[in-house]
């Protein structure tokens, strides 16, 4: 099956903007890294309808890959985004995975590196940064239950991907 509209969603540092940058150059489609509609340089966040309106003129596209990170399990916005996409990738890694994928990404921004979904957040990323991050991922593992009943026939559309190995296979078979 031709994937013309990929979905992208999960964990903090689990490997959606990596992966979402793949897809895109194998597509040959535009990407969209909702994070940075969603913060600002200093890591405010911008209004909702501003988000909103960037992710639908986005998505208006024949083609493209969303890289997306639910605020929590009554992101309704998220119900919407899987049912306009063909595929939709749930990166649903355990704590401890996520934790490790942040702490790699905050040596990372410490040697100077952007971060790959956050490049401008470069001087905000901090300690007390890497603790919210790592809360709120928290969070949206004991709440993916919930989202998925909330999303209910949608289900089928969505591929889980639990590791970094997965995401390897899946790189290989598209």
């Amino acid at each position: 099956m031709k994937y013309n509209k990929v979905l992208l969603f999960g964990s903090t540092g689990a490997g959606k903007s990596t992966t979402a940058e793949k897809l895109s150059v194998l597509k040959g489609c535009p990407l969209l890294h909702v994070d940075l509609v969603r913060f600002n340089d200093d890591f405010s966040m911008n209004s909702n309808e501003r988000i909103i309106n960037t992710v639908f003129d986005f998505i208006n596209n024949p083609s493209w890959v969303l890289d997306y990170t639910p605020v929590n399990e009554n992101d309704l916005f998220l119900r919407e985004l899987v049912d306009e996409s063909d595929l939709t990738l749930h990166f649903s890694f355990s704590i401890e995975d996520s934790i490790k994928g942040y702490y790699k990404k905050y040596a990372e921004m410490k040697s100077g590196i952007p971060p790959k979904g956050l490049p401008n957040c470069r001087n905000a990323f901090s300690e007390d940064t890497l603790r919210m991050l790592i809360d709120a991922n928290a969070r949206r593992i004991r709440e993916w239950p919930d989202l998925k009943r909330k999303l209910g026939p949608l289900n089928s559309k969505i591929k889980i991907i639990s590791s970094y190995a997965d995401i390897d296979r899946f790189i290989e078979q598209f």
